[in-house]
């Protein structure tokens, strides 16, 4: 039986683009991206605070086989921390 605290919301983001590991020998080394360091640094803080085990987890596909390519990532949020809006009048 599932109970409340059970429930995630679970977002999963799929990129057929070059991948993790293609994109860091590719990376300029004056360039900084901060966009995804700073979503996984407050995930990883709601994490430690509400006892969440990894809200966030990262796959280079390519590690899947020679065909494959591009990134996965998978973000699971308990259901404190959104809301199911009902829009029926």
């Amino acid at each position: 039986m599932q109970t409340e605290t059970d429930r995630a919301l679970v977002i999963k983001v799929t990129d057929n683009g070059i991948g993790i590991q293609q994109a860091k020998k590719n990376k300029k080394v004056d360039h900084i991206s901060k966009g995804i360091e700073i979503v996984e640094e407050r995930l990883q803080l709601l994490s430690s605070k509400m006892e969440i085990p990894q809200p966030i987890l990262f796959e280079d596909l390519s590690s899947r086989g020679p065909e494959s390519q591009g990134t996965e990532i998978v973000i699971s949020l308990p259901s404190s921390l959104y809301r199911i809006k009902n829009n029926q009048s």
